[in-house]
């Protein structure tokens, strides 16, 4: 079942997805930031299309993951055999969607978002190409990746997994700020992404995500990453 917020606003302008892919033999030699295993967990509708579209592929990613090593592995759907990355000068999706707006929170000290300050666009170049999944993808931090699917109808949105230790201070953070009241697990049940979702509203989400995003900026300012206690 697809994540998506309670309430979908459609828009009457789809945006168009944009694909190029490089036939470079010497891609993956240059020095990569996105790197490691990430987990497809959400779809989210853009606002910025029409609500009436056919099947979008992505709908058979969610829940796979998706490994950037040598070479990048799409889950079962694809690959590179070879790959490099180049920065782009402007994002590839707005932040500004309200369906995204548990991922660009407004900060506790009232500054401006560091989010949108922080956030990066990247173009993956691929030879060897096999199957079909994004090259554009906005990286909002060291822990999430945000991509178009194919057709443009959905935010494809990839996490680092949570360590255990991550989960079970994240738990017990909720819980003594009455979000959560479960036990510290250490397992991100539905109760413990409730209880996001409901930290999210807290703090100025515009609806309440089924799934919501975990961005290191979230877990900073519950005292989760290590060194923030």
């Amino acid at each position: 079942m697809l994540s998506t917020a309670r309430v979908v606003l459609p828009s009457i302008t789809l945006f168009a997805f944009l694909s190029a892919w490089g036939s470079n033999p010497a891609l993956g030699q240059s020095e990569k930031t996105i790197v490691g295993e990430f987990a497809i967990v959400d779809l989210r509708v853009s606002s910025a299309v029409e609500s009436a579209l056919g099947f979008d592929q992505a709908e058979n990613w969610l829940g796979s993951t998706v490994k950037f090593g040598q070479t990048l592995e799409w889950g079962n759907f694809g690959r590179c055999k070879a790959w490099e990355e180049a920065e782009l000068e402007d994002a590839i999706l707005p932040l500004t969607d309200p369906n995204l707006s548990d991922i660009n929170l407004p900060p506790l000290d009232g500054k401006a978002p560091a989010i949108e300050e922080n956030s990066k666009s990247f173009k993956i170049n691929c030879t060897g190409k096999e199957g079909v999944f994004p090259s554009e993808f906005l990286k909002i931090d060291e822990r999430v990746l945000i991509a178009w699917s194919p057709s443009g109808r959905y935010y494809v949105i990839l996490e680092r997994p949570l360590t255990e230790p991550q989960v079970q201070r994240l738990q017990i953070k909720l819980k003594d700020m009455k979000f959560y009241a479960g036990p510290a697990t250490g397992i991100l049940d539905e109760k413990t992404l409730s209880a996001i979702s409901f930290y999210a509203d807290y703090r100025g989400a515009k609806y309440t995500f089924l799934r919501p995003t975990i961005t290191e900026s979230l877990l900073d300012k519950l005292s989760v990453i290590e060194g923030n206690e």
